[in-house]
């Protein structure tokens, strides 16, 4: 057999360089799991309560940004390795009143990257009174204990973008929402409607355009879940959706038919009533 003298010496397949390159991927990613175990074991260990020195807090938050960041670049395959942060309360205890606005804020940052696995997801569901979505609701609603209006608006922007986020990535993510055996498929649509009322409130305050942002992103969740449900919307939120579908119309952000998924909300077979809906929104405030 003859040998081609201008062939290579070894295989470029097997050439040390593209081992050396395989060998020093295989340490980077032995690291980066490493890495990602021992910062999972700081965000769950559970603090007492009388831990309140800034340092220990400023350990947690500063664990808690780092999760929030691998989260948001894992591979869906690899957000299984941070379910571990749904036992015992670990990431629910930071969406408490007493927790501070970087811990909330993180792991609401966190749970939207992890939203994305629909077997994570289910987990968030505990049916207990440790239900993290049942605290998704709660802080949504009472924020974080000192709290400026801005900075309610900012935190419940990030459970509204979670929600969101749930119904659009899944297929049955609003369903999932509504029909868990637990109480926070009780309170889900509640907590919406809530938020809209005080937002909306907020809003004609102080005229933010971030608060705007958010009603428009509560809207759309609000059509998205009563459009999966025979839920009706109680008379005490009419005035509200004529308030909200005046503004929406006016703004000049919003389109037409953004105005007309509150009217959707408005499900009555009384046309005589309904005519009067339409009579009030004419109506300048």
């Amino acid at each position: 057999m003859e040998i081609d003298p201008s062939a290579p010496l070894i295989d470029p397949t097997q050439a040390p360089g593209r081992q050396i390159d395989c060998i020093s991927s295989a340490i980077s990613h032995c690291n980066k799991l490493q890495l990602l175990n021992k910062l999972i074991r700081l965000a769950s260990i559970q603090q007492p309560k009388q831990a309140t020195s800034s340092a220990k807090g400023s350990v947690l938050e500063g664990t808690l940004e780092v999760l929030a960041a691998l989260a948001r670049k894992a591979h869906i395959l690899e957000l299984d390795r941070l379910k571990l942060l749904l036992i015992n309360d670990n990431l629910s205890v930071n969406l408490q009143s007493d927790s501070s606005l970087l811990k909330a804020c993180h792991t609401l940052d966190i749970m939207t990257a992890m939203s994305r696995s629909y077997d994570l997801l289910k987990r968030f569901c505990n049916q207990s009174d440790a239900c993290q979505l049942l605290q998704l609701y709660q802080c949504s609603l009472r924020g974080i204990k000192g709290s400026t209006d801005a900075q309610v608006t900012y935190i419940t922007s990030k459970v509204i973008d979670l929600l969101v986020n749930i119904v659009n990535t899944h297929n049955s993510g609003a369903t999932f929402l509504l029909e868990t055996d637990c109480q926070c498929s009780m309170e889900v649509i509640e907590a919406v409607l809530l938020v809209l009322h005080r937002e909306y409130r907020i809003y004609n305050q102080q005229n933010q355009a971030q608060g705007f942002t958010l009603l428009r992103q509560a809207v759309i969740l609000l059509h998205s879940l009563m459009t999966c449900t025979d839920h009706k919307l109680d008379i005490e939120y009419i005035q509200l959706i004529i308030c909200l579908t005046r503004l929406f119309r006016r703004h000049p952000v919003t389109a037409e038919a953004e105005a007309n998924l509150l009217l959707d909300l408005w499900d009555n077979e009384d046309d005589e009533e309904e005519e009067h809906l339409h009579e009030d929104m004419d109506v300048a405030p």
